[in-house]
């Protein structure tokens, strides 16, 4: 496990297309292709932003059964998650960070067409994978101490190193990086 210090916040938001049947459409490309006009905006926003990323996450399209409110609207609603990326400085606290980057989403909410809902926040990496060659060798290390440790003719086995490499929260400022990895010891014939 290896700890990191660059560090990012990802903030999880869904990225909503509301609407009536009087002034949205029913077809599922149209709301689609609406979602997607959505996205484009916000992307283009996001790119104002120093170090910010616009990641996509998995699409999803729900439509809720129709309902009714006092003003006799009913409603369809669809959307798409996403996450937003943006860079956490060293010395950075996490919660005041959160908080100006939800902050510069609700302005962006307010100054556009756009409908946000912001889901999480949490402590994340950009990009956990350029660190697996450091975690490799860290594993590759500890193997080596554990081939030494054990009785001549016994066999070390590891596998599930090209699992993705994770990142976990220890606090709120460090993340432990990590592969989900297995070692499977065979003791020596003559040991067992």
């Amino acid at each position: 496990m290896a700890h990191s210090s660059a560090r990012a916040l990802r903030i999880a938001v869904a990225l909503l297309a509301l609407g009536s049947a009087a002034d949205a459409s029913s077809d599922p490309a149209e709301r689609l292709a609406e979602i997607g006009a959505a996205r484009a905006k916000l992307a283009a926003e996001v790119a104002k932003h120093a170090g910010w990323r616009l990641c996509d996450g998995d699409t999803v399209v729900w439509r809720s059964d129709s309902y009714k409110f006092s003003s006799g609207a009913s409603s369809a609603i669809e959307g798409a998650g996403m996450s937003v990326l943006a860079p956490l400085g060293e010395g950075k606290a996490l919660y005041a960070e959160a908080a100006a980057l939800v902050g510069a989403l609700g302005e962006l909410k307010k100054a556009s067409s756009l409908e946000l809902d912001v889901r999480s926040v949490e402590l994340a990496m950009a990009d956990p994978e350029q660190y697996r060659a450091q975690i490799l060798k860290l594993i590759a290390e500890d193997a080596a101490r554990t081939r030494e440790a054990l009785a001549p003719g016994s066999e070390l086995t590891l596998s599930g190193l090209s699992s993705p490499v994770r990142a976990r929260k220890l606090d709120d400022r460090d993340l432990a990086l990590f592969l989900d990895y297995r070692i499977e010891l065979r003791a020596a014939a003559s040991v067992r």
